[in-house]
């Protein structure tokens, strides 16, 4: 999903390429660095797949604007870090921070994604915000995202850091004793 310890460091700049460039820059990297006397780096980049139009076009969009890249993966982990017993205010507002970046950075992958002048599909919005989503939320492939280096499309079961979650009573309020008409219903559950 992010790039692995085993792989040239030359390879983030392979993930900035346009989709029709990937697979000349790929042969390219590969020949140079046999040249250089690294023939094991040249077999993993010449190994690597084509990523997605998708992932491209969001890595691109995280080099375009890395501080919004930056900012969506800092305000993803202070959301996973203010979640639970944190201020609520401050929570709101760190989502917002993660909404507004990711918001920038689907704008910028959209423009790169769709042939020029032309809209991108609603499927191919979807990929995108789903991308974007899911990788700012996964501890592993936050900091790909930033750097603009994500290998492929990263499939999560809703955002991450607010997984299973539920917001924390307010302190200092008691919650109101169970009726006897809820009591059995809780009961039975």
């Amino acid at each position: 999903v992010t790039m692995s310890n085993d792989q040239p460091a030359e390879v983030e700049r392979l993930l900035a390429v346009r989709p029709d460039e990937f697979v000349d820059e790929r042969q390219r990297l590969a020949r140079e660095l046999r040249d250089a006397g690294r023939s094991d780096e040249a077999a993993t980049v010449a190994q690597l797949r084509k990523p997605s139009p998708v992932v491209l076009a969001v890595n691109r969009a995280a080099r375009a604007r890395p501080k919004a890249a930056r900012a969506a993966a800092d305000a993803a982990l202070r959301a996973k870090k203010t979640q639970v017993g944190g201020d609520p205010a401050v929570f709101r507002e760190t989502l917002a921070e993660l909404e507004d970046s990711l918001k920038l950075l689907a704008d910028v992958a959209l423009a790169h994604v769709a042939p020029s002048g032309k809209r991108p599909t609603e499927a191919m919005r979807r990929r995108v915000r789903d991308l974007l989503r899911n990788a700012a939320a996964d501890d592993a492939t936050r900091e790909a995202l930033a750097r603009g280096a994500l290998i492929e499309e990263v499939e999560t079961t809703g955002f991450a850091p607010l997984a299973g979650m539920v917001k924390a009573p307010a302190r200092g309020k008691r919650g109101a004793a169970p009726t006897s008409r809820t009591k059995p219903q809780d009961e039975k559950r």
